[in-house]
């Protein structure tokens, strides 16, 4: 694969137009996606009669299903399903009726999820539901509820609801069935601080009373299980953010008149339990999962507990399934899909197969392989070195981390830079850095904040062997002028702030900006970040998003504006102007990905929260829709052209992980595509032995230099420096006393170069 780039992007005549579209994939001009795998699964169904149907609830993308027991999943009813799911629940007598509660109404399949229609409300639908119970014996009667609307019940499977009496209107978080006596029901809701956080009846759901009797604490009601065997015996689960002192997980023996808190040790927060569920084949066996703790299980009821997060690479499980069958677990978490254990619950294995729902936060393509890519999720760190086609989840040393963003180095690509957000569960916040192409990771904070958020990354190439790390983070913005090993804090006109973005010219390597996180304040730096000046603030708007240069003019400066829409200055920040035009206006208005062509700098790409991705061709005065069968139903996203060409094009995306483009003629308006230089660009033998034949063509006359790069980007050797007429060239290069391993070739005509990778092998 042959690499451009351009330490000062300059525009390129389209010498070979035809040579270059003759070489486009086959998916040109449509986005498509292959992970990197992740999603928030909230909800899991097993079929009663199948153990290997599952169905999966996803906030982000609606409900997943499996048939081979989490081998492979496939979406079931995108077009019709709302896409944030709640709770799905499986008749048990016919297991092809499917029920969903969405933050949109209750939904209702017959097939197995093939076909879907909106049983409740069908009429105004924006009704948010988060709890819903079949009765196991008589399971035409149904209920359904949410935070927000009120508790409804059928007897007819969904033909018909009314309003059963509650002791006054609260929201529903949940239900639980007493499966030995059916008519005892348990409604957990979100009123802990008025005393009706769970409620129980004893008459299928007709009347409420409140049971939470002694448990004196606020937050709100997250789960209750009923013990299997002694079903007066009930675990309740709390959500309490911000009181610290009370338990989140009480018990009672006597079901609901006497409650004591159960202490869980080694529980980091000791105030949020998302889900709390009882082994059905041993009663003595309790789970909960935790909001930033992982999972923990007690095998004595309750009185002891162990974390077991092994094989886990998030620690936010949103939910926990048994399988009656054979003992499996399934566990579905915050970002990272759905998981099982085999052992009961002493390992964890990712079954996320097919399920794209990862939430990037940056994106970086390798300039001298553009195959190779790194994302930062939500979910970990992931590689891909086939262009984005297959994704592996990459290992950094530390378990649990939350990248922010992730950098390859520009001249040595073996080099990769991350930086991580602060969780108080996992580890602690900073900077990591390989020097071996992710093979090992060292972290760096000694210097740095452990309690903060490293939000965004940006480098300052002075020259090949001089470069400077920028950090934004929650309390300002850290310098690193030794690949990342020491820091200090940005002052000189900056103040200690929560910066989210920072941008580096890549006209002028010593003009740097940031971005306010409460304000539209917008900073420069025109001595590489030593000092810095306040501009004039962006007319309208929360904060700054995003921040892009023109590659050409430092000066021409691209913002994004949370609420604010797009704004453009051509004046280094001094007047404002905005290009927000014809954009679809989104609430909350958000702009970002700002990125712009190397080639042709009025040709600019945006993506527009919930509505995709955007191209101008005029700077910004007129922009169309560019989402050939892109899945817009995501929030941000981070665009970046491939390090070859601005044909191929990656979008990193909140809720759907990456997405692939390559433009050809029908997709590209004027000179907006970087164009090769010559015709023909190899070398061979590759791999070789003791020479190689680098051969290339040229359209028109130039001066050429021609070098030889090490792996670590050390210059090897020159092999032309001359004027070289047009046409097919062939120049010999015969290494000696020089090692096996892989080496670059470098041509460069100005400022245009083209570099790829060899062999040598002795």
């Amino acid at each position: 694969m042959v690499m451009i780039s351009m330490p000062r992007p300059i525009k390129i005549v389209a010498f070979i137009f035809f040579v270059f579209f003759s070489l486009v994939h086959s998916d040109e001009n449509q986005w498509s996606t292959n992970g990197p795998t992740g999603g928030s699964v909230v909800t899991i169904a097993i079929n009663p009669q199948n153990n290997q149907i599952i169905y999966a609830g996803t906030i982000e993308d609606g409900t997943y299903k499996t048939t081979d027991g989490g081998e492979n999943w496939i979406q079931i009813g995108p077009d019709i399903l709302y896409p944030n799911i709640r709770v799905v629940k499986i008749h048990p007598f016919g297991p092809d009726t499917i029920y969903a509660a969405t933050n949109w109404g209750l939904y209702k399949s017959t097939s197995a999820g093939i076909e879907w229609i909106l049983l409740y409300p069908t009429q105004n639908p924006l009704n948010q539901f988060r709890a819903f119970i079949i009765n196991p014996i008589y399971p035409n009667i149904i209920f359904v509820g949410g935070p927000t609307t009120s508790l409804q019940k059928s007897t007819d499977s969904g033909e018909s609801w009314y309003e059963p009496n509650l002791p006054s209107p609260i929201g529903v978080d949940g239900f639980a069935i007493d499966n030995q006596n059916p008519d005892i029901m348990y409604l957990v809701s979100g009123s802990v601080s008025l005393g009706k956080g769970i409620l129980k009846s004893t008459d299928m759901g007709e009347n409420w009373f409140s049971i939470q009797g002694n448990i004196d604490s606020a937050g709100f009601g997250m789960d209750v299980a009923i013990d299997p065997v002694y079903t007066d015996i009930l675990y309740f689960a709390i959500f309490d953010f911000f009181n610290e002192s009370q338990s989140c997980l009480w018990k009672t023996t006597d079901g609901g008149v006497n409650w004591v808190p159960i202490n869980i040790n080694n529980l980091m927060e000791l105030h949020c339990i998302w889900d709390v569920e009882v082994c059905p084949y041993d009663h003595n066996i309790v789970f909960i999962s935790t909001r930033q703790d992982g999972v923990f299980r007690s095998t004595d009821g309750g009185i002891s507990w162990e974390r077991k997060n092994d094989g886990l690479r998030v620690l936010e499980p949103a939910t926990l399934e048994f399988d009656t069958t054979n003992g499996t677990i399934y566990l579905g978490t915050h970002f990272d899909g759905i998981y099982k254990s085999t052992d009961e619950g002493e390992n964890w294995e990712n079954i996320s197969n097919n399920i794209f729902l990862s939430n990037v936060t940056d994106l970086t393509v390798n300039t001298f392989d553009p195959n190779y890519i790194y994302v930062a999720t939500c979910n970990g760190l992931y590689k891909s070195y086939d262009g984005s086609v297959s994704w592996e989840f990459v290992d950094v040393g530390i378990p649990y981390i939350r990248p922010a963003t992730v950098e390859f180095d520009k001249y040595i690509p073996q080099n990769i830079y991350m930086s991580n957000i602060f969780y108080p569960w996992a580890n602690p916040a900073g900077f990591f850095r390989s020097t071996n192409s992710g093979s090992s990771w060292d972290f760096f904070g000694e210097d740095l904040l452990g309690n903060n958020h490293y939000h965004y990354m940006e480098i300052s190439y002075f020259n090949i062997e001089d470069m400077r790390i920028f950090l934004a983070s929650d309390n300002g913005v850290f310098i690193s002028d030794d690949l990342g090993e020491t820091w200090r804090l940005c002052q000189n006109g900056l103040p200690s702030d929560w910066y989210t973005t920072i941008s580096v010219s890549p006209s002028d390597p010593y003009i740097v900006a940031v971005g306010c996180r409460f304000s539209t304040m917008f900073f420069l730096s025109t001595d590489g970040g030593n000092c810095w000046s306040n501009t004039n603030p962006l007319p309208i708007g929360t904060y700054i998003g995003d921040i892009e240069f023109d590659p050409e003019e430092s000066d021409i400066i691209y913002v994004g504006v949370y609420n604010g829409g797009l704004y453009k200055t051509i004046d280094g920040g001094i007047s404002w102007i905005d290009i927000t035009n014809n954009l679809p206006w989104s609430e909350p208005m958000y702009v970002s990905g700002i990125t712009v062509n190397p080639i042709n700098t009025n040709n600019i790409f945006v993506n527009v929260n919930y509505q995709g991705v955007f191209q101008s061709h005029d700077g910004g005065q007129s922009w169309e829709s560019f989402n050939h069968d892109l899945d817009i139903n995501y929030g941000t996203g981070c665009l970046s052209f491939a390090s070859d060409d601005t044909c191929k094009m990656y979008l990193g995306t909140t809720m759907r992980s990456v997405w692939s483009i390559t433009r050809t003629t029908t997709g590209i308006t004027g000179n907006d595509v970087r164009i090769p230089a010559s015709v023909e660009l190899t070398n061979y033998p590759n791999p070789f032995n003791s020479s190689t034949n680098i051969s290339f063509s040229l359209p028109k006359a130039s001066e050429i230099d021609i070098d030889i790069y090490d792996l670590l980007g050390r210059k090897i050797t020159t092999l032309l420096d001359s004027y070289v007429p047009e046409g097919n060239h062939t120049v010999l290069w015969q290494p000696e006393n020089i090692s096996s391993g892989i080496y670059f070739y470098k041509i460069t005509a100005g400022d245009f170069s083209i570099s790829k990778k060899m062999i040598l092998l002795k």
